[in-house]
């Protein structure tokens, strides 16, 4: 969605220059008969919001990313999700620990985020394709070792083995293709007594209608947005649990507060939980982009503007972006990283098998987790 930002007199004399004197005459009949109300209005590629009054164009003009497009958005719809959200990582736990109460942390947080992801991406249904998901859950690596092996191939060759991958990393194929199924089934059908809350169906419902969208272009989409959403999300997810394992004096003050009522307020209104925030924050100071983590401030300028929350921005924390490029996902990642973090506190006591072993790998400019890093989940008694 757009906005055209018009004062009353510039609109006036835009409106009535001689090259868009039709268009102008009836734009500005419907502003009269607005009478200083948004004018939504749709355009070739998008809806297009006319605001003219002084009050609202400084309404826009101060507005925060909170009040404006997916922001605002997410934050509306996750508390929705939040019954089927507690019952997949529920099960996702019981079944990677079935065999024993040690696991690969990394292994784990990606089935889990996968799981949860396919949940508000694709909705209920498709959580238990094992064949869907499991193209879905390789997806990501495919396209990293894909885009690895042509970074380190010499220029002219690039072409010549950018044919060559898809023979090899076909699951990417079954990705797409199952995609495709999903939104020619909801364009098709559609079924007037079923209403979808899921990516999917957004992004249906916000695709140019003037040059509608193929299928295939819709699912990639979902395939770009999928790709950004899965990958990060699983590995800040890995390193907080690290983080709860090595640090295990904040396991009891965290389960205090999700046990009282700012736990039940969470799940009511998938956001909240400030000690659970401040936990999360640190985690991502620990794995910075650059800088050094250890360096503390003095005491006087620790957070003079009180506390934060994990998915708080500001000119000093990027972890999110900056300005209008700021993450709108942000709001899914707390979410999701908060309810597998309650479970882990509700159930288990949580310890690296490795106490003293490295937990991370530098590949290039970036910080990982380990491969082979297993922790112990025992259950809580």
């Amino acid at each position: 969605m757009g906005l055209l930002l018009l004062p009353s007199a510039e609109a006036f004399a835009l409106i009535w220059r001689p090259a868009a004197s039709v268009f102008g005459a009836l734009l500005f009949c419907f502003l009269l008969t607005m009478n200083g109300k948004p004018l939504r209005m749709n355009s070739p590629e998008s809806w297009v919001t006319l605001v003219s009054t002084p009050e609202l164009i400084n309404d826009i003009r101060t507005a925060t990313n909170d009040q404006l497009s997916l922001h605002a958005a997410a934050k509306e719809h996750l508390p929705q999700l939040t019954p089927g959200v507690r019952v997949i990582i529920d099960r996702t736990f019981a079944q990677e620990l079935r065999t024993g109460r040690s696991v690969n942390v990394l292994a784990l947080c990606k089935k889990v985020v996968t799981k949860v992801s396919a949940y508000a991406f694709f909705g209920l249904d498709y959580v238990e394709d094992n064949e869907f998901l499991n193209a879905a859950y390789y997806y990501n690596e495919d396209v990293l070792y894909g885009s690895e092996l042509l970074r380190i191939t010499p220029k002219f060759l690039v072409p010549l083995v950018g044919m060559f991958i898809p023979l090899f990393l076909k699951r990417q194929r079954t990705f797409f293709y199952g995609l495709v199924a999903i939104i020619e089934d909801r364009m098709n059908n559609p079924d007037p007594l079923t209403k979808y809350n899921d990516v999917i169906q957004w992004i249906i419902d916000t695709s140019p209608k003037s040059k509608p969208w193929t299928p295939g272009r819709m699912a990639f989409e979902v395939m770009a947005i999928w790709f950004g959403s899965v990958q990060g999300l699983a590995t800040t997810l890995t390193f907080a649990i690290y983080s709860l394992c090595e640090n295990s004096e904040y396991i009891s003050p965290l389960r205090t507060e999700i046990e009282s009522s700012a736990g039940g307020e969470f799940f009511v209104k998938g956001e909240g939980l400030p000690l659970m925030d401040s936990f999360l924050k640190e985690c991502s100071r620990w794995t910075p982009v650059e800088s050094d983590p250890k360096r503390l401030g003095r005491e006087s300028s620790i957070q003079p503007e009180g506390p934060s929350k994990f998915t708080d921005v500001s000119e000093t924390w990027h972890v999110w972006g900056t300005g209008k490029l700021t993450c709108p996902g942000r709001f899914f990642v707390s979410y999701a990283m908060k309810h597998v973090m309650c479970h882990i506190l509700e159930n288990y006591d949580p310890e690296m098998v490795e106490a003293h072993g490295k937990h991370t790998i530098n590949w290039r400019t970036l910080t990982l987790p380990g491969l082979g890093v297993k922790a112990n989940f025992k259950a809580r008694v």
